[in-house]
């Protein structure tokens, strides 16, 4: 079990510092390791799934990219903190 978790860490590192999505991502970023993070990004999932409203459908990927990890909860302490 520790091969396949030290594996998935060594994918998410070459993930956060070499993958890149053009419209979102610009901060830098590992020129090394591009190659290895292209055929993970091959790899990915990508499919659709139907809306419970059954108008239109999901956009499904295997790979997401998250640019606020912080809760609803969290973030409303700050915005507190801040004013």
């Amino acid at each position: 079990m520790t091969t396949g978790i030290f594996l998935a860490d060594l994918a998410a590192y070459m993930l956060g510092w070499a993958w890149r999505l053009r419209s979102r991502m610009n901060q830098p970023c590992r020129d090394e390791l591009r190659p290895y993070a292209a055929k993970l990004h091959d790899m990915q999932f990508h499919g659709q799934r139907p809306k419970a409203t059954g108008d239109g459908v999901w956009e499904l990927h295997g790979i997401a990219y998250i640019s606020e990890l912080r809760g609803r909860f969290d973030k409303a302490l700050q915005e507190e903190a801040d004013e």
